[in-house]
């Protein structure tokens, strides 16, 4: 947790009023003085921008971590249509997340919908797809290159591959917060 809050240039007082804890708690916790609850941890985790298990899980053994292709973990739908390859490690410490994505020729997606404060970017990297997002509004025009921008992650969004061949793309999709 120390790494973490020094990390972010927060003080233990910072961090102790964005979380809704005690200064003298969040002392004992990093000295070893204090277990806290998982509860605790969770407002800690979001005030400081990160996952849960930044908090309660192992450290990385190195800075540096190789995420080969051939032992990636893809998630897929529609028999393989649309894939999704986390690029960070399984326990990153960032508010973020950052995807590989593909979508075979005439395939759409609907993607979930998040409740979260959350915005995405998505990045092609070859082809052309449609990007709608929410219910009433006319698709977006994303070619090779091109990249948008969506706030509205608690909308419908779709994709749609108009291309003549596989569209890939990158996902970036990261926490909003309130500094």
């Amino acid at each position: 947790m120390r790494g973490l809050r020094t990390r972010r240039r927060y003080s233990l007082e910072r961090l102790a009023q964005r979380a809704h804890v005690s200064r003298a708690m969040l002392s004992q916790i990093e000295n070893g003085q204090s277990v806290p609850t998982i509860l605790l941890l969770k407002r800690v985790a979001d005030a400081l921008d990160v996952q849960l298990s930044a908090l309660i899980a192992p450290p990385e053994p190195r800075r540096t971590v190789v995420l080969t292709r051939k032992n990636a973990t893809v998630l897929s739908s529609a028999g393989g249509s649309f894939t999704l390859r986390n690029l960070l490690p399984e326990h990153n410490v960032m508010s973020a997340d950052i995807f590989e994505g593909s979508i075979a020729v005439d395939h759409s997606e609907v993607l979930p919908s998040r409740a979260e404060a959350t915005a995405e970017s998505f990045v092609i990297v070859h082809g052309r797809v449609e990007l709608t997002v929410g219910d009433d509004n006319a698709p977006l025009l994303l070619e090779e290159g091109d990249a948008a921008y969506v706030v509205e992650t608690d909308s419908p969004r779709s994709l749609r591959n108009i291309f003549d061949g596989e569209t890939r793309f990158y996902l970036v999709r990261a926490r909003l917060t309130n500094l």
